[in-house]
């Protein structure tokens, strides 16, 4: 009816699938382009504002740690991920935080994750000096057992807010709200000394990085050449190679990302609106909410070097000869009778 030529949907998990039904049920050309910061599409390595997203959290994470040591505060670092632990996993691992409240693990509940967070305030009072811990929270805590109650009672099921796709939206400021109270109440650690720093949409403000903008620009320039083809039904992609066993002989495909090679690709339609779970993957220990080594590795071309544990700068002060003072100030009236 429009004379539609081509859509290139230029979007995330929910406007790829609508984009297959307008595909497989109207017919009508399609070639994606995946842009989400929650790097969830399959078929993608990262997804455009992933990298800028997970530089920004981590970076705001490590940060934290400065409010924690210095006032001997738990830090509370809420962000984006209602489904999926790509974020919160790497804002964790690149930030060296002490604990994180995941999207994705199952059959945990908020007392368990208190209890956690306690035993970690104190023994880093222990190796340290003062208890502090740095937390990611991920705001699918909003319905964690336990914890789901509590909010509740402040925003009741009938006047919960909906995005265009059906999904909650949770607000971040009643989620720091409620969790700073209930970890309070549960851990008998002083309100005073729980903060909450939450990390939103302005993860992806601003213009994106060289990196991120080399993902973004790659796949449109594949999205040009698809349609050339004729070539439908396909998502341009940036992928790892050591990974999909595509090592491409054309030199324009490649993008080094901090030394590390990966490429501009594409892959069905059908694979890239399919979510994209971090469980499976071996990069979070879902049993103790810590990240793995191997996600360390699968940021590197993303971040480059970890930066430096903040917890590794810390020096104790000691007095390089022990003083007697009372012996000094003997020796000082003596002489001054003298």
């Amino acid at each position: 009816k429009h004379k539609i030529g081509t859509i290139i949907p230029f979007g995330g998990g929910d406007t790829l699938k609508e984009a297959l039904r307008v595909y497989n049920e109207l017919g009508i050309p399609v070639v994606g382009w995946p842009k989400t910061m929650d790097n969830d599409n399959q078929g993608s390595y990262s997804t455009v504002g992933y990298q800028k997203a997970i530089e920004r959290a981590s970076r705001h994470t490590r940060e934290a740690f400065d409010t924690a040591y210095a006032h001997s505060r738990i830090v509370l670092v809420i962000m984006y991920g209602r489904n999926y632990d790509w974020v919160s996993g790497g804002a964790a691992d690149y930030g060296q935080a002490d604990y994180i409240i995941t999207a994705e693990r199952k059959g945990f509940t908020f007392s368990q994750a208190a209890q956690d967070i306690k035993e970690i305030y104190f023994r880093n009072k222990e190796a340290y000096g003062k208890p502090f811990a740095v937390v990611v929270v991920s705001e699918a805590a909003w319905d964690l057992d336990g914890l789901d109650e509590r909010i509740r009672r402040i925003v009741p099921p009938d006047q919960m807010e909906y995005d265009d796709f059906g999904h909650p939206k949770y607000n971040t400021d009643i989620l720091a709200y409620v969790l700073r109270k209930a970890l309070s109440e549960e851990t008998g650690i002083k309100l005073d000394k729980i903060s909450t720093k939450q990390l939103t949409y302005h993860l992806r403000d601003g213009k994106l990085p060289d990196l991120d903008e080399k993902f973004a620009r790659a796949p449109a320039e594949e999205c040009v050449r698809l349609i050339d083809q004729g070539n439908f039904g396909r998502v341009a992609t940036i992928q790892d190679p050591s990974f999909s066993g595509f090592w491409p002989s054309e030199e324009w495909r490649y993008i080094k990302a901090n030394g590390y090679p990966l490429i501009v690709s594409n892959v069905p339609l059908e694979l890239a609106a399919q979510d994209k779970p971090v469980s499976g993957t071996g990069f979070l220990n879902y049993g103790d909410s810590r990240p793995t080594e191997q996600f360390s590795r699968f940021l590197y071309p993303l971040l480059g070097p970890k930066p430096v544990n903040p917890r590794d700068k810390i020096v104790p002060l000691r007095l390089a000869v022990p003083v007697n003072l009372d012996s000094r100030v003997e020796e000082a009236e003596s002489e001054q009778r003298a």
